[in-house]
């Protein structure tokens, strides 16, 4: 990612990391949990119907440019809404 496109994307990136805090502190006050074990198994079963390859994969993190960390996070936060 160029430096120009690095800093056009952090905002949404920023705006991002902010909710996504918001979201698992609210939900821990309201005692609602996701285990790593129950985010580990709902991402194998949707990285297994979207990419029934680890090569196809390993294309789209190359593509996107995104780190497989941000894969599991980014779900988590949104199956806290």
């Amino acid at each position: 990612m160029s430096g120009q496109a690095t800093r056009a994307a952090r905002p949404d990136a920023l705006n991002f990391l902010i909710d996504s805090q918001w979201k698992i502190g609210e939900s821990e006050e309201l005692g609602m949990k996701i285990t790593d074990a129950e985010v580990k198994q709902r991402l194998q079963y949707i990285k297994r119907i979207t990419y029934p390859t680890e090569a196809r994969f390993k294309k789209y993190l190359a593509t996107t440019g995104r780190p497989s960390q941000t894969c599991c996070f980014a779900p988590r936060c949104s199956w806290l809404r």
